[in-house]
Order: C-alpha cells, then sequence, then structure tokens
C-alpha cells in the first residue's frame, strides 16, 4: 500500500488522500443542490482493491467500525457500505501517517508484547 500514495506529507487533507486512492464519491451540485453519484475512478487501484478483500477481517476487529457498517447497511445493499468503511478506513490510515501515532483503539500493551 505504501508504493500508492509514497509520502502522506503530498496530500493537504484526508479528503485528497481518499479521493488519490478513489474512496470518494463524484458530486454533482446544480442550483444550490449537492449530489453525490458513483465513486470517481481516477487514482491507484491496489489500495481500494486490498481494503475491499480486507473489510470482513476489520470488521471483526472493531466494534466502531462494525457498527458504522452495520448502520449503513440498513436500506442499502453491501457495495455502498463497503466503500464508505474503506473511505473512513482510509482517512484513519492519513491521520495515523501525518500525525505518527498509534490507531487510538489499539491497546498498547498486546502491540508491544508482539
Amino acid at each position: 500500500m505504501i508504493s500508492d500514495y509514497i509520502t502522506v506529507e503530498r496530500f493537504k487533507a484526508s479528503r485528497s488522500f481518499c479521493k488519490y486512492l478513489r474512496s470518494t464519491p463524484r458530486t454533482e451540485e446544480r442550483n444550490k443542490k449537492r449530489k453525490n453519484g458513483k465513486t470517481e475512478r481516477n487514482g491507484r487501484k491496489l489500495s481500494i482493491k486490498m481494503i475491499l478483500q480486507w473489510i470482513s477481517h476489520i470488521r471483526r476487529g472493531s466494534y466502531g467500525l462494525n457498527k458504522f457498517y452495520n448502520k449503513l447497511r440498513k436500506g442499502k445493499g453491501t457495495c455502498k457500505p463497503r466503500v464508505a468503511l474503506a473511505r473512513k478506513i482510509f482517512r484513519i490510515i492519513y491521520y495515523i501517517l501525518r500525525d505518527r501515532k498509534y490507531y487510538f483503539h489499539m491497546k498498547e500493551a498486546l502491540h508491544k508484547k508482539r
């Protein structure tokens, strides 16, 4: 995944990082109304493919992300919530890399034990 973004410092915000990794929806604005469409197809493919394959494992490992996914899944199919969860994961990855900190739900004692 590192080969997809090279350095996180070149992105101004998490939104541009997510857009580069193909996980943001297209938006159209007409008459002060905003409409979200399908995801952008410009950018890198590898990271979004890897995260979408790991979604079920990531959901099992984090209660907060699983709750977010289940909330979105009500009334929708499975594809839209999966891409929304992937975008949320990319945002988390961006802030971890930018701030050089651990994931806030991680137990540091277990990490040090490894």
